[in-house]
């Protein structure tokens, strides 16, 4: 009997070890997964934090670049077009194919065009010689709300904002202008004479 109740006691005291054992690896492997979690969360953390510091320091490098472009527009209104240039540069769309500017920003792009030699060499200092290639018949695309909805959405995911209204149309207006036919309005130069002036698209 003695003997009985001595192995049931060490039975007993086994089963108990074991489950103790058991909850210790389970608290130990709860509290690495606990840590590797944060160490991944804190790593994402500080890898956008430094992604986004990098945004925007060639958001800012791009300003200087343009800033014989402050006679025409503002400052934040350039912003936006520098802002568009890095998405162009992010997703490597140099021949339109992905993204497309608003109004304004295509107004400030059209203006940086026609300084060539400065438009080059800026091409050449942040896209590697490639050419951000402007496409004056895109306008006529009918992939452009799509393009302009991709260039809103990308937006946000680089620049962890909505993109500013005053600058980037909400895409219904987009579709409006898009099917709105072209209007030719008559205007008379000092001359005299008639010209026509045809109402400005997006590209």
């Amino acid at each position: 009997m003695a003997r009985r109740s001595a192995r049931l006691a060490n039975k007993m005291k086994s089963m108990n070890e074991d489950t103790m054992w058991e909850e210790y690896e389970d608290a130990i492997r709860q509290e690495k997964e606990h840590h590797d979690a944060l160490h991944s969360k804190n790593k994402n953390k500080q890898e956008k934090k430094e992604d986004d510091s990098v945004n925007s320091q060639l958001v800012e490098r791009m300003m200087r670049d343009i800033d014989f472009l402050r006679n025409e527009f503002e400052i934040w209104e350039m912003k936006e077009y520098a802002r568009f240039l890095v998405l162009k540069l992010k997703k490597r769309d140099f021949n339109h194919r992905h993204l497309s500017p608003s109004m304004k920003v295509d107004r400030i792009w059209h203006s940086h065009l026609l300084f060539p030699k400065q438009y080059f060499a800026f091409c050449k200092k942040y896209a590697n010689g490639a050419i951000l290639d402007h496409n004056p018949n895109a306008k006529n695309d009918t992939n452009r709300n799509e393009r302009y909805s991709n260039t809103l959405l990308f937006y946000f995911q680089v620049f962890k904002q909505q993109p500013p209204q005053n600058v980037w149309e909400p895409i219904p207006v987009i579709e409006r202008i898009a099917i709105a036919p072209i209007h030719v309005r008559k205007s008379a130069p000092a001359s005299g004479g008639v010209k026509n002036a045809r109402r400005f698209r997006p590209c």
